[in-house]
């Protein structure tokens, strides 16, 4: 007898023939969900209803609002992001605003200079 590799392989089958564990197969992703919705197809048409294009419909429209829903999702993100961003300048802001009238206050009894700027180019 031969001996199969252990990784998987196109024919799906996995596993090591003359090893401990017996050889196995594993079907492809999605085919499982394939074949069940091809089995409820045909279902519908024994019983001669033909609801696979509703189906098919409803199955488009749920799919597109995963994307829409994954879409808003990292806006969502983003947009909390920005907000985050935004309150931190504003805070950076209130406490400038606050030190500078501070210091307007600590100087509002002094007398104020004024000086006299003289264009030289006139």
């Amino acid at each position: 007898m031969g001996t199969r590799s252990t990784a998987p392989e196109e024919d799906g089958w996995v596993g090591d023939w003359r090893g401990d564990e017996s050889p196995r197969f594993q079907p492809p992703p999605g085919l499982h969900e394939r074949l069940t919705h091809q089995l409820g197809a045909d279902a519908d048409l024994v019983r001669g209803r033909e609801i696979s294009p509703l189906l098919a419909q409803i199955e488009q429209r749920a799919a597109e609002l995963e994307t829409d829903n994954h879409r808003l999702r990292q806006q969502i993100t983003q947009l909390n992001s920005d907000v985050r961003d935004l309150n931190d300048a504003l805070d950076a802001a209130r406490a400038m605003n606050r030190d500078l009238m501070n210091e307007l206050n600590r100087n509002a009894g002094l007398p104020v200079t004024y000086v006299q700027h003289t264009d030289a180019s006139r």
